[in-house]
């Protein structure tokens, strides 16, 4: 069966790769009555757009024998999505004066991209987004004071991931990019917060007044990874060499990691 072409024609024996899905749902109620209490919700958005990879504009004047190697990379290829989303609370109610909040979420996404036109699908990369927070709050409440203690963590990655990170790029100018990506990313973020506020309302002075403080402490960490041309890419032109040999070569070396720490009050 045929999908639609880049201009609306029909492309015979190419399936439509373009679909969508997005669920989602919540759940809540009482644990135990009037003191425990949960809460929960998931929702999840899959998307698949098609990409088309097709030879550029010296097709007619490149050797026909290179022609007839680059033609199985071209056709249509899927650009996915997939992102889960989600959230779990619990509240417990000690008693009249303490409470006590817990929270957790998450999202997880994967994004494949970096192909299509004049590149092919061998040097797409997967985005990887993927963001874990952690909340706990306790709240003691006095007849005209008020404490608030907050405990967060969150562990955060941005990791742009090559589908094949082995196979040498030859990039063919003006017909097209053959071969793995060239490089692979990994960023990473860790979080942890402490946090305590004290209010005092209540006070009479020319009217109705409230005064508020607090102190807080973060301790942050961070890597970071950037394989920049970590796989080596060699670069082909029409003239002189008439795409037989490269013309230029270009790779990534040292070391590509960087760490540090971080403590802000």
């Amino acid at each position: 069966y045929g999908g639609p072409g880049p201009n609306g024609t029909s492309l015979p024996g190419v399936a439509n790769l373009q679909h969508y899905n997005q669920y989602g749902g919540s759940i809540g109620g009482p644990i135990i009555k009037d003191k425990l209490f949960y809460f929960g919700t998931y929702e999840l958005n899959f998307r698949d757009e098609p990409a088309y990879i097709r030879l550029g504009g010296d097709t007619l004047t490149a050797p026909p024998a290179l022609v007839t190697t680059l033609r199985p990379f071209t056709g249509q290829q899927a650009q996915m999505f997939r992102e889960h989303l989600g959230l779990g609370k619990l509240t417990f109610n000690a008693s009249e004066r303490n409470t006590f909040d817990g929270s957790f979420t998450i999202r997880k996404d994967d994004d494949f991209r970096g192909f299509g036109g004049q590149t092919a699908f061998a040097a797409a990369e997967n985005l990887r987004i993927n963001t874990y927070t952690s909340v706990v709050n306790f709240k003691h409440a006095g007849d005209k004071w008020l404490n608030e203690a907050q405990v967060n963590s969150q562990f955060f990655t941005w990791n742009p991931t090559a589908k094949d990170f082995a196979t040498v790029g030859k990039n063919f100018f003006g017909l097209l990019r053959i071969g793995g990506k060239d490089t692979d990313q990994d960023f990473r973020q860790n979080r942890l917060s402490l946090r305590d506020d004290i209010s005092r309302g209540g006070i009479s002075f020319g009217g109705d007044h409230a005064f508020k403080g607090g102190v807080g402490v973060d301790f942050l960490s961070y890597s970071g990874t950037k394989f920049t041309l970590g796989n080596p890419v060699f670069n082909f032109r029409s003239a002189p060499e008439n795409w037989a040999t490269p013309f230029e070569a270009q790779t990534g070396f040292g070391d590509p990691t960087i760490k540090t720490k971080n403590t802000q009050f």
